[in-house]
């Protein structure tokens, strides 16, 4: 699958599923309750922080922090807007309620089946 079918995929059914990638999560659901969660006018700060790495250069961004602080919702909401600008390539969600998708492992053979396709 290319980078525009996934987009297209993502743009008209919110699917986040990588086919033919059974190492990638499908983030579908942790990314529609996130971003239900987003106050508009609120996290502008980092956004523009994000923003502007962007413009510069190609980057990774890796959201660490305490639970509840909001790094789901920031990262829902960049990549939509990411999604349809066709500015990302690959993600990966950490999260306590599924805890085989937090190994480092996991991490990088889902980084790298998204990868794989994209670029």
């Amino acid at each position: 699958m290319s980078y525009a079918l996934l987009k297209l995929q993502y743009l008209e059914s919110g699917s986040l599923n990588v086919p033919g990638q059974s190492n990638c999560f499908d983030f579908s659901n942790n990314n529609r309750r996130h971003k239900s969660f987003y106050q508009p006018n609120t996290r502008g700060w980092i956004i523009s922080e994000v923003e502007k790495c962007l413009r510069l250069q190609n980057i990774v961004l890796w959201l660490n922090g305490n639970a509840g602080m909001g790094k789901s919702v920031i990262t829902a909401i960049l990549l939509d807007k990411y999604i349809q600008q066709d500015m990302l390539c690959a993600w990966h969600f950490c999260t306590h309620s599924n805890p085989s998708q937090n190994t480092v492992l996991a991490i990088i053979l889902s980084l790298s089946g998204m990868l794989e396709i994209t670029i």
